[in-house]
């Protein structure tokens, strides 16, 4: 969930509060680039290195299998579960830049990578702590650039994308069983309730309903159209719950409120490109 910072004093202006959220973001991201750039240019063979950790790969096909091969011989539920680490745009870029394609692995073993595996690890919680919700990193800086009234629009917003995305595959309405099911759904909608009536307010509970529905038909959707089953992200699910009963989605208010000078402002749209480049919609899967 990123740092819990204890301040001697509150920041009393717009600026210190955004000079809070760019650094340790900043920080991460370069350590991340670091760490993946030493650990794509030195990688051992691939064979070496994977058969030392799964003989049975040489036994069973006499090469190291593939994520479909993979997902054929086990991914069964009488096998243990694959670890899957997801994708990013600056990870997979710097793949393609940087390693030896015959050397690289997919994405069933990189947790066997310690350089790449933190460094997509370390990309994910930059991510986390830039995304721009309430007082989280990427809270302070939205608000200092572009004011609390549209931060806090974009903090609502993100909230709904990150419950949307973590649902999806969650239920499949018309393959649904109620019976075994019912109860699953009844604490799903709970949930949505009470995620959403702090999206929009306590006094806009039929705003709240039409949001569920909205979100709802949207993972319907993107699960009939992607053929996802099961593909459900609960850590989406918890922090949009994070978000709005412990973080809070406004950001308060500076005691004063000034403009960012320029080089601040660019800081800032760096901080929301590197959020894109880091962002994983499924950081880590177990199929």
């Amino acid at each position: 969930m990123g740092a819990v910072i204890r301040l001697r004093q509150q920041p009393d202006t717009t600026t210190k509060f955004f000079d809070i959220g760019i650094a340790g973001p900043l920080a991460g991201f370069l350590v991340s680039v670091i760490l993946l750039t030493v650990g794509f240019a030195t990688l051992p063979p691939l064979e070496e290195k994977i058969f030392d950790l799964h003989p049975e790969y040489q036994r069973i096909w006499g090469y190291v299998p593939s994520e479909a091969e993979l997902l054929a011989k086990y991914g069964n539920p009488k096998y243990p579960q694959l670890m899957y680490v997801g994708h990013s745009l600056l990870f997979d870029g710097m793949a393609k830049l940087i390693a030896d394609p015959a050397r690289l692995p997919h994405h069933f073993e990189l947790m066997h990578y310690p350089m790449l595996f933190v460094g997509f690890i370390t990309l994910f919680f930059t991510a986390l702590n830039l995304l721009p919700i309430g007082q989280l990193d990427g809270g302070h800086i939205t608000y200092g650039l572009f004011g609390r009234r549209i931060a806090g629009l974009i903090s609502r917003i993100t909230v709904v994308i990150l419950v949307t995305i973590g649902g999806v595959g969650l239920f499949s309405f018309p393959t649904m069983n109620l019976e075994q099911e019912g109860i699953f759904l009844l604490v799903y909608l709970i949930y949505l309730f009470a995620v959403m009536i702090k999206v929009t307010g306590s006094e806009r509970k039929a705003q709240a309903v039409v949001l569920i529905i909205l979100v709802l038909l949207v993972q319907q959707v993107v699960q009939m159209v992607g053929d996802i089953h099961r593909a459900y992200n609960l850590v989406w699910l918890l922090y949009g719950l994070i978000a709005t009963r412990l973080i809070g989605l406004d950001h308060p208010p500076a005691l004063r409120e000034e403009s960012l000078d320029f080089k601040r402002k660019l800081l800032g749209w760096l901080g929301i490109v590197i959020f894109i480049l880091c962002f994983s919609p499924a950081p880590v899967k177990f199929l």
